[in-house]
């Protein structure tokens, strides 16, 4: 991927050689604008297996980060765009071991081999048991027309899974999104409980974090979900001597929407810690939707700071 700014699903990549960085804890992303409604979710149903292994079309829930880089080679400013429901469709086929991502090609420029705009990019299953990253397809056309996609996905849990699609992986910041997103069984509004509370612990965080964890609490019978990021890291250089170790903690709440969606403005403090140690304020966004018949599940995303989004799957625990 391009830089840790533009990554979600690094872990499934290309991140995994940089500083700590562990397991399930994949990478990060940024906030969208204020959440939008979303349809019903074509994959209906309890699934025997997470919906990346589950044959079905998929409805998804996430946000497109894009960022240009000037002719010195200076990166631009990310901008972000939440998905709307009809932006982009993932199918599962086991059958044949592949994705095919759907998405409106007035949103998403992606060129074929003789520069025609597609709709469509089919991408083969190749590590199936062990967070499927998939083959980047590379269309041989003249530079101009030159596209690299790659398409990533992690198995996730029993009704939701992460994934993320980019649309140019040639580290050219020429304005094509990263997409990072959540996919499977959305809650219906008569399943989310009216009454009562939950917890959620994270069971997949993408990032690229010597540690990394979410909590949230919801109360149902007020519509609202508490939440509680936690991050640490050490950006050390490339010897791997003399790093500066971060710290990140941040609570928040917000109310839950009719659909289950969320959102979720945090705030809290960063600590880093040399030869000196520097606390500031920081604050950020987490946005997020309810999973399965009985809301057991959430997928979803947030952004500290300036950084990019980072994906996430939560679960309660088991009884």
């Amino acid at each position: 991927m391009r830089t840790a700014t533009l990554i979600v699903l690094g872990s499934l990549g290309p991140l995994l050689g940089a500083c700590g960085g562990a397991g399930e804890n994949l990478a990060s992303l940024p906030p969208p604008p204020p959440s939008q409604a979303t349809q019903e979710p074509t994959a209906s149903g309890p699934l025997s297996t997470a919906p990346a292994r589950t044959s079905g079309t998929y409805d998804t829930f996430g946000v497109a980060a894009t960022s240009i880089a000037a002719a010195d080679g200076t990166i631009g400013p990310t901008s972000l765009r939440a998905l709307s429901p009809t932006d982009l469709h993932v199918t599962v086929d086991t059958a044949t071991n592949t994705y095919t991502v759907t998405f409106d090609p007035s949103v998403f420029h992606v060129l074929d081999a003789d520069g025609a705009i597609v709709s469509t990019q089919r991408f083969t299953i190749t590590n199936p048991d062990g967070g499927s990253a998939v083959q980047p397809i590379t269309n041989p056309g003249p530079p101009a027309h030159r596209e690299n996609s790659a398409f990533y996905s992690t198995a996730g849990s029993s009704y939701v899974s992460l994934g993320e699609w980019q649309t140019d992986w040639n580290w050219s910041y020429n304005g094509q999104p990263d997409v990072m997103f959540v996919y499977g069984r959305r809650s219906a509004p008569a399943e989310i409980p009216a009454s009562g509370t939950a917890t959620y612990q994270s069971t997949s965080i993408t990032g690229n974090f010597d540690a990394a964890k979410i909590a949230l609490t919801a109360d149902f019978g007020v519509r609202k979900i508490a939440a509680d990021v936690f991050e640490q890291v050490c950006l050390c250089p490339e010897t791997g001597v003399g790093g500066v170790e971060r710290t990140r903690t941040l609570t928040g709440a917000g109310p839950i929407g009719t659909d289950g969606a969320f959102e979720v403005g945090l705030h809290g403090t960063e600590t880093r810690e040399s030869t000196t140690t520097q606390t500031s304020l920081i604050a950020g966004q987490l946005t997020g939707a309810l999973f399965g018949p009985d809301a057991s599940q959430i997928g979803g995303y947030y952004r500290l700071a300036t950084d990019a989004p980072v994906g996430f799957i939560a679960m309660r625990p088991a009884p």
